[in-house]
């Protein structure tokens, strides 16, 4: 919930969101991002170690990292995502 008040506060061009959250799980999370008038233009990259969440990619994600990622794996998916913009 912290991480939607930021958003709304920073306009973020990229969040990287993680999937598997104790409070609001990272794909709930992303549908309220879509949904603010504020943050919808956001390109979000899932990250996560669920396969089932390649299927959300093209309505939801830009991108999904499987978890572990390495740190190079993270930025050009970051940088991929900025040219999105």
């Amino acid at each position: 919930l912290e991480g939607l008040i930021a958003a709304c506060d920073m306009r973020p061009n990229v969040i990287v969101m993680d999937v598997t959250m104790p409070v609001l799980n990272g794909i709930e999370a992303t549908r309220l991002i879509k949904a603010h008038d504020r943050t919808r233009a956001a390109r979000v990259i899932a990250f996560t170690g669920d396969t089932s969440v390649d299927g959300l990619r093209e309505t939801l994600f830009v991108a999904v990292l499987q978890k572990p990622a390495a740190p190079d794996a993270v930025v050009t998916a970051v940088r991929h995502a900025v040219t999105l913009c």
